[in-house]
């Protein structure tokens, strides 16, 4: 038996209560926008059915809804195992890391030419964020390698594949990649990418990294759409909480649900949830969009 609900709390995934022993998320898999809560968390058998496309793999289901590896989903099932044994071994195993061994220490030419494709530029980037290359073989093959920092530390690490999400979602390749527990000083969802660059009293919440880089100082990224509680409350600390979640159907709800969490929290927070309209992600934008934003937005 897994506790569903407690995993989708402390992780941050919508989840609703509909039928008894079910726990009920929106299924990843629908293609038209429609996903609803129809996805189906079995509580005692540990399956996930989804009442429109069926039956799923509940592991790939979770490194889908939460942007970790296959490996790391089938841990935290058995993490959330109601078997005491099995709970008490892998709390066991919990040790973070004293140190980051990034897997590259160069940002390479494929590297380089994925971000010139995305019109970034790729040695401001390595200069001020660290970027490192992508290694050609092994767990991390493929993929730009982007340190996590937190009070001047390296504390964690992610991989974005060099793929397009067409690719990865054909291929069935994770776009997003988070370095484990056990191999990082910090959770990277304990806190948020880029926080070191927020020193003012407002603060920009975004999704991912590429986000982040677009937007520049003053904002930081969740890391996926899901938000932990101790995010929540490091953005609460800021006086005006902008968020600029993708412009998906399901992105634009979580920030609605996030915008409306932090106003229950405290209502005296100025919360902001912005929509810019677009078919694609803020990442993708130009640095025109950008600094008319930020015009717009009073920054």
């Amino acid at each position: 038996m897994i506790d569903f609900i407690q995993l989708c709390r402390d992780y941050g995934i919508d989840y609703r209560i509909d039928v008894q022993g079910w726990t009920n998320v929106f299924c990843p898999y629908h293609s038209n926008g429609d996903r609803g809560y129809k996805g189906g968390l079995n509580n005692k058998g540990g399956y996930f059915h989804c009442w429109q496309c069926g039956g799923q793999d509940v592991k790939k289901v979770l490194s889908d809804i939460l942007e970790i590896s296959y490996h790391e989903a089938g841990s935290l099932l058995e993490q959330y195992s109601t078997d005491i044994s099995v709970r008490t071994k892998l709390n066991k195993k919990k040790i973070s890391a004293s140190k980051i061994d990034l897997p590259m220490a160069e940002l390479d030419t494929r590297c380089k030419k994925y971000l010139a494709g995305r019109n970034f530029d790729s040695d401001y980037l390595q200069e001020k964020y660290k970027l490192c290359g992508a290694t050609l073989a092994g767990e991390w093959a493929g993929r730009l390698i982007i340190p996590i920092y937190y009070k001047n530390k390296l504390v964690a690490f992610q991989g974005r594949s060099l793929l397009s999400k067409e690719r990865c979602k054909e291929l069935g390749v994770l776009r997003y990649k988070t370095s484990s527990k056990e191999r990082s000083i910090i959770d990277p969802k304990s806190i948020l990418y880029g926080l070191d660059d927020c020193k003012e009293k407002y603060i920009i919440v975004v999704e991912g990294a590429p986000d982040k880089w677009r937007f520049g100082d003053n904002c930081a990224a969740t890391l996926g759409t899901s938000v932990t509680d101790e995010q929540k409350n490091i953005m609460l600390k800021y006086d005006r909480i902008i968020i600029i979640f993708d412009p998906e159907k399901e992105a634009q709800e979580r920030a609605l649900k996030l915008g409306n969490e932090l106003n229950l929290i405290d209502s005296k927070k100025k919360v902001e949830i912005i929509d810019m309209e677009k078919n694609y992600d803020i990442g993708d934008s130009s640095e025109k969009e950008i600094r008319c934003l930020k015009k717009e937005l009073g920054l």
